[in-house]
C-alpha cells in the first residue's frame, strides 16, 4: 500500500508549510499522527475497493450507481414473477390432477339422467 502525505493548510503557500511545520512539537506530531493514520489507513482500503476504472468517479456516485443497479434488478425480478405466478397456478393445478389428491368429486347427475330418459 503507498502511503499518501495529507498537508492541511490553507493556502498552498510554502510559508504556511513552514509556520505549521514549526507549531507543532515532535510529541503532538505523534499524537495527531496516531489519531489520523488509521483514518487515512481506512480511507486508502476503500479507495482501493470503489477505484475500478473510472478514477474520477467518487464515492457517492459508485454507491449511487449501485443502488441503482439494485434497484433496476429488483424490479425485474418482480416482473418476471408477476408473469410466472398464472404459469405456477397451472403447474400446481396440474400436480394435483396428476397425484390423484383424492379430491376427485364424482360426476354430478341430474334428474334427467337419473330416471333413464
Amino acid at each position: 500500500m503507498k502511503a499518501r502525505r495529507l498537508i492541511l493548510d490553507d493556502d498552498g503557500s510554502a510559508k504556511s508549510r513552514r509556520t505549521v511545520r514549526k507549531d507543532y512539537s515532535s510529541q503532538e506530531a505523534r499524537s495527531v499522527e496516531k489519531a489520523v493514520l488509521p483514518l487515512l489507513q481506512y480511507l486508502n482500503r476503500k479507495w482501493e475497493k470503489y477505484a475500478e476504472g473510472n478514477l474520477s468517479e467518487s464515492y457517492v456516485e459508485i454507491v449511487r450507481n449501485r443502488t441503482r443497479v439494485k434497484r433496476e434488478v429488483a424490479l425485474e425480478v418482480a416482473a418476471k414473477e408477476r408473469r410466472s405466478q398464472p404459469t405456477e397456478a397451472k403447474y400446481q393445478a396440474l400436480q394435483r390432477k396428476l397425484r390423484g389428491d383424492g379430491r376427485r368429486s364424482k360426476p354430478v347427475m341430474t334428474d334427467k339422467y337419473q330416471n333413464g330418459a
